[in-house]
Formats: structure tokens, C-alpha cells, sequence
């Protein structure tokens, strides 16, 4: 397995990533966390999915962990540039949890799985508190 961090390049903005490449891999798998998360929260899933021969790809969105990028509406061109980056591996999967899971599942990838996506266009304000005191103190936002 050849693990390392990255930064892929888009138009004009970068998406930093850990990518784990097995050496025969089949196919490729982007994986995205959730609002408040990281890339490195979900290495255990990265690392699973390289094992079954995927080319992996755990990414921070923008507004989250390395990437400078404030959270805004572009944020869904950060996954479209690892999803055409791992094209080269295959066929590729989006998987991602909570806002992660959203995003892959409105992704262009050619599989998507999400696990706990948030569904709702709008959100209780109840959620909007606790997501502010819990998770917001990790996100870059205007």
C-alpha cells in the first residue's frame, strides 16, 4: 500500500487529502466526513476500503481540517475534482457521513453510499444550536 497526503488541484483551489493505493487497485472510493470532521476521522474507513483493493481517498471539504477554503456553495466542487482524480483508478464510489453523505449522495460518482446523510432542507432549530456548540468551532464559515 502506498499511503500519502495530498493536495489536489482544481480550478483555481486545492482539496488536501490522504490517499491509500493498494498496489493492484481496482476501482477508486472518495471518502467524506461529516459537518465539523476531518479526513483523519475517517482513515479507519479509508484504510478498510483500500483493504477490499480500492484506491482510497479521505478528503477534508472546504471549511474543514487543511483545507483554507471557507464552507460555501463550492463546496461540492472540492469532491467533483477527487471523484475526477480517482477516475483514473476506475469506477468510482462517493462515500461519505452526515453532510459527507449528502454530498456523495448528489455526487456525480458512479456508485454513492451514505451513511447518515443529513436529508432534510431544513433542519429543527434545536439541531442548529447543538451543531453550533458541538461541531461549529472546527468549521471555517463566512
Amino acid at each position: 500500500m502506498e499511503i500519502k497526503r495530498e493536495q489536489i488541484l482544481g480550478e483555481g483551489f486545492t482539496v488536501p487529502c490522504v490517499s491509500i493505493i493498494p498496489e493492484d487497485a481496482v476501482g477508486a472510493a472518495v471518502v467524506i466526513h461529516g459537518y465539523g470532521g476531518s479526513k483523519e476521522e475517517q482513515l479507519g474507513l479509508a484504510w478498510r476500503l483500500a483493504l477490499c483493493g480500492a484506491a482510497t481517498f479521505a478528503v477534508d471539504i472546504r471549511g474543514h481540517g487543511e483545507n483554507l477554503h471557507i464552507l460555501d456553495g463550492d463546496a461540492l466542487n472540492d469532491l467533483e475534482t477527487i471523484i475526477e482524480y480517482a477516475g483514473e483508478f476506475g469506477k468510482v464510489a462517493a462515500v461519505g457521513h452526515s453532510m459527507g453523505g449528502r454530498m456523495a449522495l448528489v455526487s456525480s460518482a458512479e456508485y454513492r453510499l451514505g451513511i447518515s446523510p443529513s436529508l432534510g432542507t431544513t433542519f429543527h432549530e434545536g439541531i442548529h444550536e447543538v451543531m453550533g456548540k458541538k461541531r461549529s468551532y472546527r468549521v471555517k464559515e463566512p
